[in-house]
């Protein structure tokens, strides 16, 4: 069994119509062919459970990431007296709203994506997974925007 080990013994080689096969060469009477996959098909590279796990992690990352800019909103929110005139607190209170509501986003992500790997891979789970997080890439990157611009820029 010591050959099924050793990655010395198998080499890659092409068929006549062109496929990718590998040989294996621990038994020279057998020499078993069998098909690979293309090197670029992305689809065989990358299986749906790595993509749902990495969107998780990402998705929980993005959400502490809008907790910061939720908190230094809140907190240049609070740096204004308690009488100032609504028309200078409401910007802060709009962006807070935008900000807890891309944090809420998040962690919807987050549950689908949790709901898919309990589940054991819904195909219709894995499309809402990709989407959400396609949407939450946007939301995090406009809330962020937003924020930066209202403690900077105003």
């Amino acid at each position: 069994m010591r050959c099924f080990d050793d990655a010395m013994h198998v080499e890659e080689m092409w068929h006549p119509e062109g496929a990718a096969v590998s040989k294996i060469r621990c038994f020279p009477a057998l020499q078993i062919l069998r098909p690979r996959a293309s090197l670029y098909s992305w689809q065989d590279l990358i299986e749906p459970k790595d993509v749902v796990v990495a969107i998780l992690g990402a998705s929980a990352a993005f959400a502490g990431f809008v907790l910061v800019f939720l908190g230094i909103i809140i907190a240049a929110y609070q740096s204004y007296p308690g009488g100032a005139p609504d028309a200078v607190v409401q910007p802060y209170r709009r962006t807070g709203s935008a900000l807890l509501g891309t944090f809420a986003l998040s962690l919807v992500t987050v549950a689908l994506s949790l709901l898919w790997l309990i589940n054991g891979g819904s195909t219709g789970l894995y499309g809402w997974t990709i989407g959400l997080f396609a949407i939450q890439l946007a939301a995090v990157f406009g809330s962020a925007a937003w924020a930066t611009r209202m403690v900077l820029w105003q």
